[in-house]
């Protein structure tokens, strides 16, 4: 009696074969093999059920499918764990006439997981399946209903438009009007130096918040854009802050401190410490993880929990005083993110001991990331000696603040060493000795101390920062906008459609960008912040349950309906020329506006489809004499 096994990769389809044996016979679907056709709406505005067919690419391997059930007894199907996942095994069951499908989930390719997987195996979640289906359909509504209309707009060939996608143009857009309205203004800082003994010490002036630099910005959709810390902008009164000769101790402070070590990996921390680290695209890494996951390395890498489960915290403190490494009395937690909606736990090594593996360089990278992290997560705070002095000069006009601290306990950041990790460009994280700073004399409340020299510094104020792929990425998970496994899609739609390029690093939004933002915000929904945070919410409704996934489509189509009837009257940016003289008609294959290209023998009719990612290649002769 065999058992068949339906997977997504045929990779992990190769792992779990091998650890299965010759009782099942492991298939894959190749990820999605039924779509919504390119060419049509394929939405039933009348119910909204989506309209799907099997692709080109899908046929020979639904039929592989097929070929094999009649080998075997029963059918389970084992995708992935997410949203997607479930609506391929639904496509599969409906596809395959499965009546009462068997639906099996495991967090990990191992032989426990699998086998636990396999008595465990339940029904398809239907909420899961239409919580894919409303995010589809809204995304083909949007992209299909006003690309077109974009495109006409602007008089450019090819554009789309998306939910997701537009916030990410709009973020870099507003960035990008910040930084060119920004005017420099130059601030001054203060620093008093001291010699206590043989011992040197600094501290810095607290300019009070009189002085501050305010930043107010009008109209601004999406950004929550921070004014820079309080600065000094009056040099006269800097000036008499730096020539104080003696100050007073108002307050002496000295205690331990701890730094939590940095949790374990979820989706979107694994793409922006990668990016940080090795300038990886979010495809890139997403790419990496799925390797290492089909081949049974780590556990499943789209996820919003930042725990672990008991049986991998009792594994790495189980290595961990192996090593010899500190170790909590009670094992680290950490609170899930808002809008958090996977309930497996973080990405951690299926094996726990193993230092290095992978196929590539880039999946080496990874699965060393992760498990530096997952190990470090468990392990004692490292902890500092800080002490703080708050001084005042005679007149308690000015105030100064200095702080000494030192590493008394590394605790976590031992792993880092013995790892050889390197450090992270984020400050929040796997800090080490180079956060010391000397330590401060012990003084007593009221004693007067000698300055021995003062620093006066002066600065320019700097614009804001472009995105970096880390820091966009940041910003849309904390805006609540996409989900982290997403991103990838967002950023390759980004790059590939030309509405962003990379300047060291940073991303730049390009004129066709900027244009496309200009006619789309406001005169659409969709294009606000908060449309697109309570999509978000909605779709969660619908996984949860709380809410049917047609009334959330049609609610869609009507908003739609009428604001696309509007978009007619709003005004071509300036510098976009008018369409009337180039000639169009409707393609007869898909609908879509032919336009008159030239060739290589001459001008031709050519659907508007084929710029849209090929959707269409329908092409006719042309004859001026009939325009």
């Amino acid at each position: 009696m065999t058992t068949l096994l339906i997977v997504e990769s045929p990779k992990k389809a190769k792992t779990i074969q091998g650890i299965l044996g010759e009782d099942f016979m492991v298939v894959a679907s190749y990820g999605h093999f039924r779509d919504l056709p390119e060419n049509d709406l394929s939405i039933d505005t009348d119910t909204f059920q989506l309209q799907y067919q099997i692709t080109e690419k899908g046929k020979p391997r639904i039929n592989a499918i097929k070929a094999a059930m009649k080998k075997c007894s029963q059918v389970i199907l084992a995708t992935d764990l997410d949203r997607e996942g479930e609506a391929i095994s639904w496509h599969l069951a409906t596809v395959l006439g499965l009546k009462s499908p068997k639906r099996m989930r495991f967090n990990e390719v191992t032989r426990s997981a699998l086998e636990k997987a396999i008595f465990t195996s339940e029904k398809i979640n239907v909420d899961l399946v239409n919580a894919y289906q409303a995010r589809r359909g809204i995304d083909r509504m949007i992209g299909y209903r006003l690309s077109r209309p974009l495109s006409t707009k602007l008089s450019h060939k090819g554009l789309s438009t998306g939910r997701v996608q537009f916030a990410a143009q709009a973020l870099l857009v507003e960035q990008e009007r910040l930084i060119r309205s920004h005017i420099t203004q130059q601030h001054y800082s203060v620093e008093l130096k001291f010699l206590s003994g043989s011992q040197e010490w600094t501290a810095r002036w607290l300019i009070p918040a009189s002085a501050k630099l305010a930043t107010i910005l009008e109209g601004n959709a999406l950004t929550n854009y921070e004014a820079p810390a309080t600065i000094c902008l009056d040099l006269p009164l800097a000036q008499s802050a730096a020539a104080v000769s003696h100050v007073k101790v108002v307050h002496y402070q000295r205690v331990n401190r701890n730094r939590m070590p940095p949790p374990p990996l979820i989706t979107s921390t694994l793409q922006q410490q990668a990016a940080m680290r090795w300038g990886y695209d979010p495809d890139a890494t997403m790419t990496a993880a799925q390797s290492l996951y089909d081949s049974g390395h780590i556990t499943y890498h789209r996820t919003d929990e930042p725990n672990l489960s008991e049986e991998a915290i009792a594994a790495i403190r189980e290595l961990a005083t192996k090593l010899g490494l500190p170790l909590p009395e009670k094992p680290n937690k950490w609170p899930a993110p808002p809008r958090a909606q996977e309930a497996h736990e973080a990405i951690r090594p299926a094996n726990v001991e193993l230092e290095d593996v992978g196929e590539t360089e880039q999946e080496r990278n990874i699965y060393r990331l992760i498990r530096l992290r997952a190990l470090q997560c468990q392990l004692a705070p490292a902890t500092y000696d800080v002490q703080e002095l708050l001084l005042t000069d005679d007149n308690e006009q000015f105030q100064y603040k200095a702080t000494g601290r030192q590493l008394v306990e590394p605790g976590y950041l031992r792993f880092a060493r013995l790892s050889g990790a390197g450090q992270s460009d984020n400050p929040d994280e796997e800090a080490d000795d180079e956060d010391n700073l000397p330590a401060l004399p012990v003084l007593d409340a009221g004693a007067i101390i000698a300055v021995e020299d003062s620093d006066l510094a002066t600065h320019k104020t700097q614009p804001p920062r472009r995105y970096t792929v880390a820091s966009l990425m940041r910003k849309l998970e904390v805006l609540g906008i996409g989900r982290p496994a997403t991103y990838a899609n967002i950023f390759s739609t980004l790059s590939r459609r030309g509405y962003s390029k990379k300047e060291k690093n940073y991303l730049v939004p390009t004129q066709i960008c900027e244009l496309i933002y200009e006619v789309i915000y406001p005169n659409f929904s969709y294009s606000f912040l908060s449309y697109t945070r309570d999509m978000e919410t909605a779709l969660d409704s619908i996984a949860q349950g709380q809410l049917h996934h047609v009334a959330l489509l049609r609610e869609t189509w009507q908003v739609l309906t009428q604001e696309e009837g509007s978009f007619a009257l709003v005004p071509r940016p300036a510098g976009v020329a008018e369409p009337a003289d180039v000639p169009t008609k409707e393609c007869p294959k898909c609908g879509r506006a032919m336009r008159v290209i030239p060739g290589k023998f001459g001008k031709f009719w050519s659907c508007s489809g084929y710029a849209e990612n090929k959707a269409c290649s329908h092409t006719e002769k042309f004859d001026a004499a009939t325009v």
